[in-house]
């Protein structure tokens, strides 16, 4: 079964996907929040918060940069980190603030709805792998505990 991601009165703009992957997917992100490990430096706030930074991670976002002089001072720092943290709201889902040299990047994760099959496969295969590597867990085992439980 596929799941349109654009207007199916459009249908030269259609896109689909695997319902049965796209469902996985959603599983596995709340299964593996779950069993979210203690001690790790990112501690997601729910499954959403979760995927999201997952899928900014490895790439599946947008990003807004605010570009920092050489020799910028501490306070212009600051300021620029406050400034991108003021474009948060904006973007009405999860979005990430990440410092690199003189560039403060606001990374917001893309709509997942909006993606093709060939778009998403590879997405999700490289958060899962992310995670594995992250937390130690393996992804799908999470997932098949979860099912069991439920």
């Amino acid at each position: 079964m596929t799941t349109p991601a654009t207007c199916p009165t459009c249908p030269h703009k259609a896109k689909v996907r695997s319902r049965a992957q796209h469902n996985r997917y959603f599983a596995m992100m709340s299964a593996m929040y779950h069993h979210w490990p203690d001690g790790l430096a990112f501690v997601p706030e729910d499954d959403l918060h979760l995927r999201s930074w997952a899928e900014c991670h490895v790439g599946f976002c947008t990003h807004i940069d605010v570009t920092l002089r050489d020799g910028a001072t501490e306070d212009e720092i600051r300021v620029a980190i406050q400034t991108a943290k003021a474009l948060i709201p904006i973007a009405r889902k999860p979005s990430f603030v990440a410092v690199q040299g003189l560039t403060v990047r606001v990374k917001t994760p893309k709509s997942v709805s909006e993606t093709t099959q060939r778009e998403f496969a590879p997405m999700a295969d490289a958060v899962e792998q992310f995670l594995r590597n992250y937390t130690g867990l393996d992804p799908a085992q999470c997932l098949r505990e979860r099912e069991r439980a439920a």
